[in-house]
């Protein structure tokens, strides 16, 4: 048999072995996701890998469901400086900026925009995630509700509003520990591991049910962990609360409010679904 024949062969089984072994981690792979429930895994593995990324997009508004904020009816209360955009952004700082891959770069000085610079395809326009900024959203929101008496106050038990925290360990959870990132859940924080509590509340579709089958591991305010399971918590109280969805309160109470000129959008977990308290766009 001559060399070309027989490295023709090799090559030959080297490609079936590889088919073989990809066939049989694919096997494996959907047995896992189907017999352990984790179908969110799919989109995420859509939404990531399959599209070259080992995480989560600022773009991936049209990835999710979402409910719109609509822009303020009161003119936009952002003042532009006389020396707008007058300077540059000094040599030292540009490697500062692009090792964090920074898309949008705002200065500004009391009440004014003195300077704003887009980088790559990201625009003035261009809607991108906020991912955990929108956590301090929600605590406004928290602190507009107990102005407005709708929550008497930050020491109210979590069970007067989310029923699955009358039990287990969990009613002993205010809105205190909640906003202290200090509650004694055992929400695992990653965002890197795919099979995390945020790899599911950000790919899955039932944010309710995934934050109340959480469990109390430690006496509540004993220790602050950031748990992002924290926040989605609030959220559900503040539409228990409110009577409103987090989207319709946030446009009323905030974003109408302070002149905002473009639309925002909260990301839901399915259509018509909850707001997920930690994606606003």
């Amino acid at each position: 048999m001559s060399k070309t024949k027989k490295l023709f062969q090799l090559i030959k089984k080297t490609l079936k072995f590889i088919c073989y072994f990809t066939l049989a981690l694919l096997i494996i792979a959907n047995l896992f996701i189907i017999l352990s429930g984790r179908f969110y895994l799919y989109k995420g593995i859509a939404n990531t890998y399959l599209k070259g990324r080992s995480g989560p997009s600022i773009y991936d508004k049209d990835v999710f469901y979402n409910e719109s904020i609509q822009k303020s009816k009161h003119k936009d209360l952002c003042l532009i400086a006389r020396n707008y955009n007058s300077t540059t952004i000094p040599k030292k700082y540009n490697a500062f900026i692009k090792q964090f891959e920074t898309k949008a770069f705002l200065v500004f000085k009391n009440d004014s925009l003195v300077f704003e610079k887009y980088f790559d395809e990201h625009q003035k326009q261009t809607v991108s995630n906020s991912f955990s900024a929108a956590k301090t959203v929600v605590s406004l929101l928290i602190g507009v509700a107990i102005d407005e008496g709708k929550i008497k106050s930050l020491d109210e038990k979590v069970g007067k509003y989310i029923p699955e925290f009358n039990t287990g360990g969990k009613e002993k959870i205010t809105i205190r520990h909640l906003l202290m990132m200090s509650s004694g859940l055992d929400w695992q924080e990653s965002g890197k591991n795919p099979l995390s509590e945020n790899a599911e509340s950000y790919y899955g579709s039932d944010l309710y049910g995934l934050v109340t089958r959480q469990h109390a591991i430690e006496k509540p305010g004993k220790r602050f962990e950031y748990q992002s399971g924290n926040s989605q918590l609030l959220g559900f109280i503040l539409e228990k609360a409110t009577k409103q969805d987090l989207a319709a309160y946030c446009q009323e109470k905030i974003w109408d409010k302070i002149g905002c000129e473009q639309n925002a959008f909260w990301s839901l977990d399915k259509k018509d679904g909850d707001e997920k308290s930690v994606e606003e766009f």
